[in-house]
């Protein structure tokens, strides 16, 4: 399975810090092992960011099944503890799953919810800025406004003259 490096981190960081409960993604088979988190695929959706990025607005909705609704829902409030006592900050993950020192994803407060007996979802949520693919266009630095000039023909220049040489207010 290939996951996104972002989406990765939350599910290493949820199941450190909810007792490493039996992991299941895409789909939840017939009969599975409790406790369980199961991970399906994020919500996307895209917007503008800036003229250089735009973002993908990422909603997960991870849910947490225990023999008892109890069980799941303290499941879910690990969760939530976990990522609110991280001040918000998922440390961010490399290849290998170890910690990128310094380098973390900043989700939204998260949401706990209780769905059927058995079962509680919390909901995590963050923006992600990526660069557009386009090559940068190079700015400009300096502008040259004394290449534009204007001719005036010699008709139009006498009337110039004229207009501005004949008494105002005309005669009386």
């Amino acid at each position: 399975m290939v996951l996104e490096q972002e989406i990765a981190s939350i599910i290493k960081f949820l199941l450190a810090r909810t007792g490493r409960p039996s992991p299941y993604y895409y789909k939840v088979p017939q009969s599975f092992a409790v406790p369980a988190a199961f991970f399906p695929q994020a919500e996307i959706e895209t917007g503008g960011e800036t003229l250089i990025t735009y973002n993908m607005d990422y909603t997960l909705y991870v849910k947490f099944f225990a023999r008892t609704t109890e069980d799941a829902y303290r499941l879910g409030l690990m969760a939530v503890t976990a990522i609110r006592g991280k001040r918000n900050l998922i440390p961010l993950i490399e290849e290998d799953g170890e910690d990128i020192p310094g380098k973390g994803i900043r989700v939204n407060d998260p949401d706990l919810k209780m769905l059927d007996d058995g079962a509680a979802q919390v909901k995590v949520s963050w923006r992600s800025r990526r660069p557009y693919d386009d090559e940068v266009p190079m700015k400009m630095v300096t502008y040259d406004l004394n290449s534009v000039t204007k001719t005036v023909d010699a008709a139009m220049e006498a009337e110039l003259e004229r207009y501005i040489t004949e008494p105002k207010g005309g005669s009386l």
